[in-house]
């Protein structure tokens, strides 16, 4: 089905079949409705144009509330290159990847295996550093396209290959947070950041651990500052750490200091925790790998979208 899908498209573009490149997201288990895929094909290739990059953006919501379109210019040593991006996904969402379909496209020269080591490295630090619910997906996909048209080359090991890929890991982490913020019933973004852990691994754990924790993200809901669920979801991390060193941080106030030693002012944790956007930042005073997430709070919507979605 997905191979007739594949020929009547590339068929009605004057493509290679290879050339076509399959995303979907839905209902998990049920087939499709290739019939139906079949006549929007039919509509949508006469309506096809340079100026449909908005309309894409719309096309591939679903309980996404807000469209999410992104582009970011790259100077390089001879010349500017442009990435955009338009990216999906408000549930089912967590490394690795999650229910997400984005798609990037550049005018830079980039060969196909270098342009695979670029995405990986990005998605990496980005859209695998994610949650909302703590659920993976049955399909997602981020693809990167160059069609060269820049005819500047990006190669690796040069200085164009670290501007390239520090401009392409912005647009993806610009997209992954908007991805989160924009979860299904989320009201806030929270950053999770990890600090002095012993190792890359225990950090990145870590930090995993708290994003999908669903007692830290309800609490950040109800504006509580409880500094211990988020200790013990380091705890479940299985990250080697020592708990009397631990520092946590509601942006820049410490609710929890070595020691066990906590002493706030709830009116201004309140206050902090009632912005849309909040930085969790946890030192573990081992050693000097960190690392970076992001995340949103768990609202009653969360759960009524979820508990209708087929009905």
């Amino acid at each position: 089905m997905l191979l007739h899908r594949n020929l009547t498209l590339a068929k009605k573009l004057s493509i290679n079949p290879s050339e076509v490149i399959i995303s979907s997201t839905g209902v998990i288990g049920q087939q499709l409705p290739i019939d139906k895929l079949l006549r929007g094909i039919d509509k949508i290739v006469p309506e096809l144009s340079e100026e449909g990059g908005d309309d894409a953006t719309e096309a591939i919501m679903t309980t996404d509330l807000k469209k999410k379109s992104f582009a970011v210019k790259v100077r390089l040593e001879d010349g500017e290159v442009t990435i955009g991006g338009i990216c999906k996904g408000s549930g089912m969402i967590m490394p690795n990847m999650a229910t997400m379909l984005a798609f990037l496209t550049t005018d830079a020269a980039v060969e196909s295996d270098v342009l695979q080591k670029l995405l990986t490295n990005s998605v990496n630090e980005t859209f695998n550093k994610i949650s909302v619910d703590g659920e993976t997906s049955t399909n997602d996909m981020v693809i990167l396209l160059a069609n060269g048209v820049s005819e500047i080359k990006i190669n690796e090991g040069t200085e164009n290959y670290s501007k390239f890929l520090n401009g392409l890991i912005i647009i993806c982490s610009e997209m992954a947070k908007t991805i989160v913020s924009d979860g299904e019933g989320a009201t806030k973004l929270i950053t999770v950041s990890v600090n002095n852990a012993k190792t890359k691994e225990d950090a990145d754990a870590i930090a995993k651990a708290v994003a999908n924790s669903p007692l830290v993200k309800t609490a950040f809901y109800g504006n509580d500052a409880n500094w211990g669920r988020v200790l013990s979801a380091i705890g479940n991390s299985g990250a080697d750490f020592n708990p009397d060193k631990v520092t946590i941080k509601f942006d820049d106030l410490p609710v929890l200091l070595p020691n066990y030693h906590s002493d706030f002012d709830e009116d201004i944790v309140k206050h902090i925790l009632n912005k849309k956007e909040i930085t969790l930042s946890v030192d573990l005073n081992e050693g000097k790998e960190s690392t970076m997430w992001w995340t949103c709070d768990f609202t009653e919507n969360y759960v009524k979208i979820n508990s209708r979605y087929r009905t």
